[in-house]
């Protein structure tokens, strides 16, 4: 049956009152409701909500628990029950804050969600100078309504060697499947301390979960994908997850993170897979989009960002490549796509050169197709590419394909191709001609006519068609090829005026 539970009197820890209220719950038949009245209610413990038990408030507005250094709410099974009645969190507040003298929850969080199925956390707000939620091995999670905001320590100490080793995530998904997170959002604006690094959606373990319309702002990384090795299990893995309408603005570093991880000491592998961004939005951050292998061993292979708009970022919109050392590996990032998106506006405020999109060593199967790139806002950029593809090293770039971008207001060039690599694809680009055919014409008494080739950089092929009879020349040939012009040579002074047609082509 329901139990209704008021605060304390004199503001006494409520952390056993709320705990015997929630296991008579938990040992009844029928609804297993404990409700939260009004009011403040200080715990300094463990909250534990096991299976079937609902822990619901008045709303955030007006019914908080205020967790001390230790305090936290746990939600997981007490038995092995098929989790058809799920714990749940509801309508209520909760602030963390500490002292330096007691270190808080380092390794969990205010709420901590461990193996449970078909837990739902909604309409709850988090104030916590820790990680807020933290999910370990659940599956159909319901997370809906969450808003985080980072608390600053009130004592004004110094922060613990704990806290500064630690990462204070909004969310941070270690374990997950069949789930969705949805209007989530978490704030680190007002966190005062640089020293501790913030990630709004910190994501190591997860499989076929979906976070949609969710708002990260001010964390030092906005969304982190990077499976961590973990020697107890064979593999760790982030596979089949969609990322829909997030946005992340003003994070120091990269507004989204892709990293594959490091194959740790036992041999086993860390994999990202068929991983979706679609209508997401990086904006303000440090770099928009960042997507890297951190060791010669990790699988990353599929990854969509569709209809995304990379706007307004400190460095390059799109970054992809081997951060590693040792890229000696025939691993290399495969199968990325980035269709339909917007990178504008990037490498603001910066001097030097930047790009856009940049591909890296190490990358094969790419495909960059109906965006739009372009619209440099810094003027202290010397020299700025919309697409860059970087030097080939010892992993190699291959099979790319460029086609139907919209590309502008680059101050270097639209493509900057330096990978040598075969299987390119680049065609179709406004404002970047890989293609062009026109006619030439070798003066009477002329030997040779330089010829514009209006490509947008050096072609690679060129040939030519004479259009009158040249059976007392020699073969005509063609030389002097730059990125502007090329020379079509006579073995002898034309009687005539002698005209050709010409194809010109950068790539093969």
């Amino acid at each position: 049956m329901p139990v209704e539970v008021s605060p304390a009197i004199d503001g006494a820890d409520n952390t056993e009152i709320i705990n015997e209220a929630c296991r008579k719950s938990w040992e009844s038949s029928g609804d297993k409701t404990v409700t939260l009245t009004s009011g403040d209610f200080r715990v300094d413990g463990q909250i534990l909500l096991n299976t079937g038990v609902k822990l619901s408030g008045a709303g955030p507005a007006v019914t908080s628990l205020r967790l001390g250094p230790d305090g936290c709410v746990v939600l997981r099974p007490a038995d092995e029950s098929d989790g058809s009645h799920a714990p749940s969190l509801t309508d209520l507040h909760v602030l963390q804050r500490h002292s330096n003298a007691a270190a808080p929850q380092i390794n969990g969080g205010c709420l901590q969600i461990i193996g449970a199925k078909n837990a739902v956390i909604q309409r709850v707000s988090i104030q916590s100078t820790t990680t807020a939620v933290w999910v370990k091995d659940c599956e159909f999670l319901r997370l809906t309504d969450v808003r985080v905001v980072a608390a600053n320590d009130p004592t004004g100490a110094e922060l613990s060697a704990e806290m500064l080793q630690a990462d204070v995530a909004g969310v941070k998904i270690d374990g997950l499947a069949d789930s969705l997170i949805e209007n989530f959002s978490a704030d680190f604006q007002n966190l005062t301390s640089e020293r501790v690094k913030t990630i709004g959606i910190d994501i190591e373990a997860a499989s076929r979960v979906e976070i949609s319309t969710a708002n990260v702002y001010g964390a030092t990384i906005g969304v982190r994908i990077h499976p961590n090795k973990v020697a107890a299990t064979p593999s760790q893995q982030v596979d089949l997850c969609e990322l829909s309408k997030v946005r992340v603005l003003k994070s120091d570093g990269p507004g989204f993170l892709i990293n594959a991880g490091i194959r740790d000491a036992e041999g086993f592998d860390t994999v990202v897979a068929g991983l979706t961004l679609r209508d997401c939005l990086a904006q303000n951050n440090g770099v928009g989009i960042q997507i890297e292998k951190a060791d010669q061993a990790a699988q990353l292979d599929g990854i969509d960002m569709i209809g995304c708009k990379i706007l307004g970022n400190r460095r390059e919109g799109i970054l992809i490549g081997t951060s590693s050392s040792n890229r000696t590996a025939h691993s290399p990032i495969r199968n990325l796509n980035a269709i339909n998106c917007r990178i504008a506006d990037n490498s603001t405020g910066q001097i030097g050169e930047f790009v856009g999109l940049k591909i890296g060593d190490g990358t094969n199967y790419v495909r960059i197709a109906g965006c739009s790139i372009g619209a440099w806002a810094s003027e202290k950029i010397s020299h700025a590419h919309n697409i860059h593809l970087a030097p080939s090293g010892p992993e190699g770039t291959a099979h790319v394909a460029i086609t139907d971008n919209q590309l502008s207001g680059a101050c270097g060039r639209l493509i900057e191709d330096e990978a040598t690599t075969s299987f390119k694809d680049i065609r179709g680009n406004l404002g970047f001609v890989t293609e062009f055919s026109g006619q030439a014409c070798i003066l009477n008494g002329q030997t040779a006519v330089d010829v514009y080739h209006f490509c947008s950089g050096i072609p690679r092929t060129i040939t030519i068609t004479p259009m009158d009879n040249l059976y007392k020349y020699d073969p005509p040939y063609i030389t002097n090829i730059n990125d502007a012009t090329f020379t079509i040579v006579l073995g002898q002074a034309a009687y005539a005026n002698k005209f050709f047609s010409f194809y010109a082509r950068m790539y093969p």
